[in-house]
Order: structure tokens, then sequence, then C-alpha cells
């Protein structure tokens, strides 16, 4: 693509649940892709250890929209 054309938006969706040791790296991993038109969508699924739901509300990237569902659906 030229300069002056727009790349689409690519969404990256992550599901977590308790994965707090992981999101960091994962979300780091993704950001450091060439395509920059991207967002990241996290999704807690009802995280129950407290160091993940701590890491999950202390998510502050730019890119990062922050989900979290009401019930746990495993």
């Amino acid at each position: 693509m030229n300069d002056n054309q727009t790349y689409p938006l690519v969404s990256v969706i992550i599901p977590y649940f308790n994965h707090g040791d992981f999101i960091d790296d994962a979300i780091h991993s993704i950001l450091r892709q060439e395509y920059s038109s991207l967002e990241i969508i996290v999704i807690d699924d009802c995280s129950t250890q407290k160091d993940s739901i701590e890491k999950f509300e202390l998510l502050n990237e730019t890119n990062v929209i922050k989900l979290r569902t009401i019930q746990n659906h495993h």
C-alpha cells in the first residue's frame, strides 16, 4: 500500500483467565509487530487469582480495550 491509503484495522483478541503472568508478554509481542493499525481486546472471563485481577486492572496500553464478563464461561 502507498502512503495515501489507510491500512485496515486488525483486532487481536486475547482471552484472559488468571493469566497475569503472561499478559504483558502477549501484549508487547503484538505491539512489536511492524503492522501498526491494530487494537488489542483483552477479555477477562472472571479471573479468580488476586494477582491476575490486579494485573488486568492495571493494563493501560493505548491500543488495549479491556472487557470483563460477569459470569465465567468455562
